[in-house]
């Protein structure tokens, strides 16, 4: 086996699609979430990319041929390509990693049809299909290694890291980039949630995403994609390129209770899993990177297991939800929390967890503020509708392998 580590990254958000320019938002406080144009929705505030903004990053690939999550995850990988050099993309394999996927065209298509009477183009199919994205990427870039799309709702992103860990770990691939995307802020969609009781209740785009925080009223929905490129410690040697960071465990699994309710014993287990698979103790973890939705059961559950697998440091150790700020990117929110996640070891600060008020009944320590912190070891969480859970170690590495 070998180890393996990270060598490059690259994101396109409503906060700006360079890791520096993200980082500097959310150090200072800035989010994402503003009021959305539709007068009819019960949900009202959501972080999405202003159309001028999302045509500056996204060119030249936008294209009617691709849907939405295809077009931010060219534009991502594009980026992340672009500095990594060396890579033999025949040799490399591509993970995408959703929740909702293609729902954009799909949506597109169905309004064109029934309310303007247009019948379906020929691409209906191509761009719609579930694996379209993870299929343009290798068509675009080159990846003809491992290639699949997983769909593990708000899990999926960080499940797709996972995934890639093991093949590389266990020799069966030397490289892999790894995208977690999601725009799924449709009418649609978003009332889906809104009937689901699941959405934030609050107006106010600056108190609507508040996880962890006493008045938080449910999740905000957000789009983003996050592209991170994993590699053996031997390829990253031969080619020359940084180890930023290292994947020393992962683990998943199932509660099979329930589709929307978290279950605290699944999600204890599966972090349990990744710190053995990592062989550390809990001891070892400088920060959580909660999943942290801001819904009012899920983060109970989630400080819940915080407490129970640290004892008595469940109190202590430092926890933070960058959904504050992101809103629920739901695939690419544990891809999106892995980069920035390096980005807080490597630069020895914790981001905030904004909007952030202290619920008593928690008792878990909410890094609010940016904080100085010596960061070796991070815990990242994810817990996905459908009782999908999945949990990563992330660990420091400098200089060059």
């Amino acid at each position: 086996m070998t180890s393996c580590v990270v060598t490059g990254y690259s994101v396109v958000t409503p906060l700006g699609n360079k890791v520096s320019d993200v980082w500097d938002a959310l150090a200072s406080r800035h989010h994402a979430v503003k009021r959305l144009p539709y007068v009819d929705l019960p949900v009202k505030v959501a972080a999405y990319f202003d159309p001028d903004q999302y045509e500056t990053y996204c060119n030249p690939f936008i294209s009617k041929k691709n849907d939405r999550t295809t077009t931010l995850s060219l534009a991502a990988v594009s980026e992340l390509m672009s500095g990594t050099e060396g890579l033999e993309p025949a040799g490399t394999g591509v993970i995408v990693g959703t929740g909702f996927g293609t729902v954009e065209t799909v949506d597109r298509l169905l309004k064109s049809k029934y309310l303007n009477g247009s019948r379906f183009p020929p691409y209906s199919i191509t761009s719609s299909m579930g694996n379209s994205t993870v299929a343009q990427l290798s068509i675009q870039f080159g990846f003809k290694r491992f290639n699949t799309t997983l769909y593990t709702a708000c899990s999926a992103g960080t499940n797709a890291i996972g995934l890639a860990y093991r093949l590389i770990k266990h020799g069966y691939e030397k490289a892999i980039v790894v995208v977690g995307v999601e725009s799924a802020v449709s009418a649609n969609v978003l009332e889906s949630w809104a009937s689901l009781r699941a959405a934030s209740t609050v107006d106010d785009p600056d108190l609507a995403c508040a996880p962890f925080s006493i008045h938080r009223k449910g999740l905000v929905a957000g789009e983003g994609v996050g592209a991170i490129l994993l590699e053996s410690r031997e390829s990253a040697a031969t080619g020359h390129r940084p180890m930023l960071a290292e994947i020393k465990g992962y683990a998943t699994n199932c509660d099979g209770v329930h589709l929307t309710q978290a279950d605290a014993q699944s999600q204890c287990a599966v972090i349990r899993e990744a710190l053995s698979d990592a062989e550390i103790a809990s001891h070892d973890v400088d920060l959580v990177s909660s999943h942290g939705t801001s819904t009012p059961v899920g983060d109970k559950c989630e400080a819940d297991v915080i407490r129970q697998i640290f004892d008595k440091r469940g109190g202590v150790v430092p926890v933070n939800a960058l959904k504050s700020q992101f809103g629920h990117t739901i695939g690419a929110s544990g891809v999106l929390d892995t980069i920035f996640s390096i980005e807080m070891m490597q630069r020895g600060m914790i981001l905030p967890t904004i909007h952030y008020e202290p619920d008593p009944e928690l008792e878990i320590n909410v890094v609010s503020e940016l904080t100085s912190a010596s960061l070796s070891c991070i815990l990242k969480n994810s817990f996905g509708f459908g009782g999908n859970n999945a949990a990563l170690v992330i660990q420091k590495a400098g200089g060059s392998v």
